[in-house]
């Protein structure tokens, strides 16, 4: 199987490679900015601009992909209307020229839960939608194209609605990783939303989804990607802390304001597990472990 992905330097990129590095029958071609990253057998790097078709278009075509994994998104976290824009005509430029060569019969693309318009309960994939901001509108623009396209020309796709994903590789000015820096120093993390309910999950758990997509025939469509259940981002704080110092002291005279507003859902994985065979494995003690773990492996100080 030849798979074309971009995105593969980002945070679910690296870890889907390192997951398929070594699996025979898949012949990888990755998009890449720089070609400063370490490549097993049967890949190859293509340096490119997405925003430049013509740095891509010959060697993509040559090469007939026949599964498209589209995880790129430039200058996260910059979510701003020109960022936005940039981000939506690259990705449908590149599609459109993907499905034009007339080999591809899957795509797989990494969406967002923030499509969603509830902020409450279990999200199902056929709950309600809202571009509340430029990034939700470029992403559902691009949904709602991609799911006209490929039923035009008979191609399979999978839009995945990921959920508040964490792990090895994720930035370091990220929710998990900065609460981890923060109190191994003993110190308090600046936590905006002590109170928001976030479905936090692994980022093996989703490069396992991912995999069992391409190993699937499946019903094109959206599907969400999440744990199934919301944990607030003080107890995340509070379990990092007993994980790391042994204690459940730090966060015990925070002042919390009650009334303040805040958000509570979580995913239904229940289209997944049916079309795919797909759950989430890793409980959240378990992948903060493994998280916290590395961090240390790679930590400067």
């Amino acid at each position: 199987m030849r798979i074309l992905i971009t995105g593969s330097t980002g945070f679910i990129g690296r870890n889907l490679i390192s997951r398929i590095n070594n699996v025979k029958e898949y012949k990888l071609l990755l998009l890449v900015r720089n070609s400063n990253i370490s490549i097993g057998k049967n890949i190859s790097i293509l340096n490119a601009d997405l925003g430049y078709p013509e740095s891509y278009i010959e060697r993509v075509t040559n090469f007939q992909p026949e599964v498209l994994i589209h995880l790129a998104w430039g200058n996260i976290p910059d979510y701003s209307y020109d960022s936005s824009l940039t981000n939506h005509i690259d990705s449908i430029q590149l599609l459109n020229n993907i499905i034009n060569t007339g080999s591809c019969k899957k795509i797989i693309v990494s969406g967002s839960c923030w499509e969603y318009s509830n902020r409450i309960g279990p999200l199902k994939e056929d709950d309600s939608t809202n571009a509340v901001d430029n990034f939700s509108w470029a992403k559902l623009s691009i949904q709602s194209w991609l799911n006209n396209k490929c039923s035009e020309n008979h191609i399979e796709y999978a839009w995945l609605r990921l959920f508040y994903i964490y792990g090895p590789y994720q930035r370091d000015s990220s929710l998990l990783p900065s609460i981890i820096k923060n109190i191994i120093n003993q110190t308090l993390p600046e936590i905006k939303t002590p109170l928001n309910c976030n479905d936090f999950i692994y980022i093996d758990d989703v490069t396992n989804a991912i995999v069992k997509i391409l190993e699937t025939n499946i019903e094109s469509g959206i599907y969400n990607i999440g744990y199934g259940r919301s944990t607030p981002v003080l107890d995340l704080c509070k379990i990092v802390e007993k994980i790391i110092l042994g204690t459940d002291k730090l966060f015990s005279d925070i002042e919390i304001n009650e009334k303040s507003d805040h958000i509570d859902f979580w995913a239904s994985n229940e289209k997944a597990k049916i079309n795919f065979n797909w759950f989430p494995e890793v409980d959240l003690e378990k992948g903060i472990c493994e998280t916290y773990d590395y961090i240390k492996l790679n930590s400067n100080g």
